[in-house]
């Protein structure tokens, strides 16, 4: 079996808040990574898995992503979208986003953390260095 992350950043990075938005398309949090590798050890699956946050969006998103991102994420992330605009970051449009489904539904994958979680330890200050 052979697993695929997403980016694993150093928490550091986090304090940015253009890295923090970046957690929509392929960042994830590396407990998440360590529980994906206990769950494979004692499978029996064969094939490559992509790993990573829980997916944000769904295809039907894709276009209004790349037109008006701060849309879909009003709809989807209002308490999230309150705070980037609150701490000065605009969304970019997105153009695409790791999906694990995969890994979900034929090895058990059970992602703990999301762009949300990630948001809230923004807030919460978790990121900050010293």
């Amino acid at each position: 079996i052979s697993l695929r992350y997403g980016w694993l950043a150093p928490p550091a990075m986090y304090q940015d808040p253009a890295m923090l938005f970046n957690t929509l398309q392929f960042c994830f949090h590396e407990e998440d990574a360590l529980a994906a590798n206990l769950l494979v050890m004692d499978q029996q699956s064969r094939g490559n898995y992509l790993v990573c946050a829980a997916p944000a969006f769904t295809n039907e998103d894709a276009g209004a992503l790349l037109a008006d991102s701060a849309g879909v994420l009003e709809r989807r992330y209002p308490k999230e979208l309150a705070y980037l605009r609150e701490i000065g970051f605009e969304p970019t449009p997105i153009t695409g986003w790791l999906d694990c489904a995969r890994a979900i539904g034929e090895l058990g994958y059970q992602p703990k953390y999301g762009f949300a979680d990630f948001v809230q330890m923004h807030r919460d200050g978790v990121f900050k260095e010293g």
